[in-house]
C-alpha cells in the first residue's frame, strides 16, 4: 500500500502521465463550397484592395493532429499539411507554388503560400488563408493573399 502511495505521489509531482496532442476537430473533414478573394496590391491597378475574387472548393481530411487541405491555388490545384489542435490548425514553413495565372492589372503571376491557415468557427462556417508572395509584370515576391470563406458541401 505505501508502494502504491509513493508512486501515485511521484505521478502527481511529474504530471501525471503524458497524453497525445490533441486532434483536428473530424468536424473539418469534407468538402467546402467557399467564395475567396485575392488581395495584392503589386497587381492591383490602385495599389490596393480585393484584386480578384472566385468561387471554389476546398477540401480537408484531417488525421490526428494534421489536416490536408486540398485545392488551395486559384486554379484548384495544390494541397498543403497544416497542424494543430481543435479548431483552428495552421501550415507554414511549406511553400506551395501555384501555376500561373492572370491577376489585377498583370497577364502572369505566379503565387508561392508559405502560410496556410483554417478555421472553423462556432456557426459551422470555415474561414482559410493562403499568403505568401507573388512574381509577375516586374514584381518580385511581393505580398499576395487568398481569404476563403465558406460552408460545408451538401
Amino acid at each position: 500500500m505505501r508502494l502504491l502511495i509513493v508512486m501515485l505521489a511521484a505521478l502527481a509531482a511529474c504530471g501525471g502521465t503524458q497524453s497525445s496532442a490533441a486532434a483536428i476537430n473530424p468536424a473539418f473533414a469534407g468538402s467546402w463550397n467557399v467564395n475567396a478573394s485575392v488581395t495584392g496590391s503589386a497587381f492591383s491597378p490602385t495599389n490596393k484592395g480585393v484584386i480578384s475574387t472566385y468561387s471554389s472548393t476546398l477540401l480537408i481530411t484531417p488525421s490526428g493532429a494534421s489536416a490536408t487541405v486540398a485545392h488551395v491555388c486559384p486554379d484548384g490545384s495544390g494541397t498543403v499539411t497544416v497542424n494543430g489542435t481543435d479548431n483552428g490548425p495552421a501550415g507554414s514553413g511549406q511553400s506551395l507554388s501555384c501555376p500561373a495565372l492572370a491577376l489585377g492589372n498583370c497577364a502572369s503571376v505566379v503565387p508561392t503560400f508559405t502560410l496556410v491557415t483554417v478555421e472553423l468557427l462556432a456557426d459551422g462556417t470555415l474561414r482559410a488563408l493562403a499568403a505568401g508572395v507573388a512574381d509577375g509584370c516586374a514584381a518580385v515576391k511581393v505580398p499576395v493573399a487568398v481569404f476563403f470563406s465558406g460552408t460545408r458541401s451538401p
